[in-house]
C-alpha cells in the first residue's frame, strides 16, 4: 500500500510514501511535527514515520504481539488508528485486537 499527499487546490501528488506490505485494509496516518513528519499504519501491523517532504522513511515501528484470533492468528493485528501526542514526540497507535501501544 502507498500513502499519497495531495495538493487540495491542485490536485497533484506532492509526495507519496510506499512501504506497508497489504492493500486488505486501509493506511492510516497523520502528521506529527508540525507536519514536518507523516505516521501512518496498516494492516501489516506496522506503524511507520516518514519525512513529509522527501517521502523517505525515518522509523518503522513493528507491534511485538501477534494477535490470536481468524485467519490472520499468528500475525501482528491490523494498526486501526494513528495518533500523534501534541508534543510531537509520542505516537499511538491501536490494533483490531485491542492493543494499544504509545511510541517515542
Amino acid at each position: 500500500d502507498k500513502l499519497l499527499l495531495l495538493d487540495q487546490e491542485r490536485g497533484g501528488v506532492l509526495a507519496e510514501y510506499t512501504g506497508h506490505a497489504t492493500s486488505k485494509y486501509n493506511v492510516r496516518a497523520c502528521f506529527l511535527r508540525d507536519e514536518a513528519q507523516v505516521a501512518s499504519g496498516s494492516g501489516d501491523g506496522v506503524a511507520r514515520v516518514w519525512d513529509t517532504v522527501s517521502g523517505r522513511e525515518l522509523a518503522r515501528l513493528d507491534a511485538p504481539y501477534k494477535h490470536e484470533w481468524g485467519a490472520g492468528a499468528g500475525e501482528r493485528a491490523p494498526v486501526g488508528c494513528i495518533a500523534p501526542h501534541p508534543d510531537g514526540k509520542i505516537v499511538a497507535t491501536s490494533c483490531y485486537d485491542g492493543a494499544v501501544t504509545l511510541w517515542r
